[in-house]
């Protein structure tokens, strides 16, 4: 079975970027984990669950500080988001793992959440707390 992550910063960041390829690879039979790092809100966090749950897909929310402006990790912690989402993803090896875009330009244009979120995934990978298999 194929398990894969994905690591957005937004509540319906997983539906606008990987919706169709999760619901495709789900009839596959893949098997998804969904951490969204920016759900304190409870109306979002509650779209956000409930995406995950009509998608057959285990849904984590988070709730760091949705800000749209400012550097990355201005407002909120590296080191406590990485611990946030390693703690979530329980050290699970994962066959994939998608995020946000790395580039400065994002996937649009850079958005600071965007870039925490896809550092995160590189921070973990880079400690090993996050072990993409083969």
């Amino acid at each position: 079975m194929t398990h894969a992550l994905a690591v957005v910063a937004h509540f319906d960041d997983a539906a606008i970027w990987a919706g169709s390829a999760i619901r495709r690879t789900r009839t596959l039979g893949w098997e998804w984990t969904i951490v969204c790092t920016c759900a304190a809100e409870e109306s979002r966090r509650r779209y956000f669950l409930e995406f995950c749950a009509e998608l057959g897909a285990r849904g984590i929310a988070l709730e760091f500080i949705d800000h749209p402006d400012g550097d990355p990790f201005s407002r909120n912690s590296r080191v406590a988001m990485a611990a946030r989402v390693a703690a979530a993803v329980g050290g699970a090896a994962v066959d994939w793992v998608f995020s946000h875009s790395s580039d400065a330009a994002g996937e649009y244009g850079a958005h600071p959440n965007h870039a925490e979120a896809a550092q995160t995934v590189a921070d973990l990978i880079a400690s090993c707390a996050l072990q993409p298999r083969g």
